[in-house]
């Protein structure tokens, strides 16, 4: 009881500091990364532009998941794709919010908000499902 407490407890934690990490990130990777990259490539499309956004925003989210999601799946190795909704949920709310009450988005900004939030799902559950599948091995070791 007191260590499914405790597991339960700390993948919370983790899920909690998850936007934190993937804010950083973002950050970080558009600072550094993409600008720099329009800028050297002379970007004048919009789809150019997307297309390095939405890259460097799966970068984060693969980033961040392995931070995150891949423990909290190795520690809740019975639901890892709970763990992955509550992760997408968690890193998503401020961007789904203010994607919601601002309707005058240009194009490029919904492009990179759908590649976004495509690229959080697909590496939160994907990493979900490798912790899962990482703790299922160590226990069938364990039991031979």
């Amino acid at each position: 009881m007191k260590t499914r407490i405790l597991r339960w407890s700390l993948i919370i934690i983790l899920i909690i500091i998850s936007p934190l990490v993937y804010t950083e990130a973002v950050g970080y990777m558009a600072t550094h990364a993409a600008f720099p990259v329009i800028r050297a490539l002379s970007v004048k499309s919009r789809i150019a532009a997307s297309i390095i956004f939405i890259t460097c925003d799966l970068i984060c989210a693969i980033f961040t998941s392995i931070i995150s999601v891949l423990p909290s799946g190795y520690l809740a190795s019975k639901q890892p794709r709970i763990i992955a909704a509550l992760l997408v949920a968690a890193i998503q709310v401020f961007p789904i919010c203010s994607f919601l009450q601002s309707p005058n988005l240009g194009t490029l900004a919904v492009e990179v908000f759908w590649g976004q939030f495509i690229a959080v799902v697909v590496s939160a559950l994907a990493f979900a499902e490798i912790g899962s599948r990482i703790a299922e091995k160590r226990q069938e070791k364990a039991a031979v």
